[in-house]
């Protein structure tokens, strides 16, 4: 097990590395309305471009303040690596599920792992003005 976990951070790091796996953190950001005004701007393009949410998914892309901190983090990955990393994470939820005794566990699971079949667009918005926090998810 600490092999595979082992390979799979050298794997991660070497797609990283290449600008597969795109990972900023901006620390001591007051005001990031502008930031996430360009990126609601760049969904908004998407949508006009695939109204029905018809077309090929290539990347899932996030965009997170943290008001507290006020760091920013911006995130993209590649579809082809969502989809491994659920596979991967699949197969030992499953396993654990099968496990568990808990009446929670009424969940599938493989209705999750293809995120590609919702289309490009915006997947989640959540913005907490007490806590002054904003996430922002879509697929492009």
């Amino acid at each position: 097990m600490r092999q595979r976990l082992l390979a799979i951070a050298l794997i991660l790091t070497f797609f990283s590395l290449n600008g597969c796996l795109i990972f900023q953190l901006q620390e001591n950001v007051k005001y990031p309305s502008r930031v996430f005004e360009k990126a609601k701007s760049r969904i908004n393009e998407i949508h006009a471009k695939y109204p029905e949410r018809k077309g090929i998914v290539h990347r899932v892309n996030m965009l997170i303040y943290d008001g507290e901190s006020r760091d920013l983090i911006r995130i993209s990955v590649p579809m082809w690596l969502v989809n491994l990393c659920l596979k991967v994470g699949l197969k030992y939820a499953e396993y654990d599920i099968e496990k568990s005794t808990s009446p929670y566990f009424d969940l599938n699971l493989k209705k999750l792992t293809d995120l590609s079949e919702l289309g490009p667009g915006l997947l989640l918005e959540v913005e907490d003005l007490e806590e002054n926090t904003h996430v922002l998810i879509w697929l492009e």
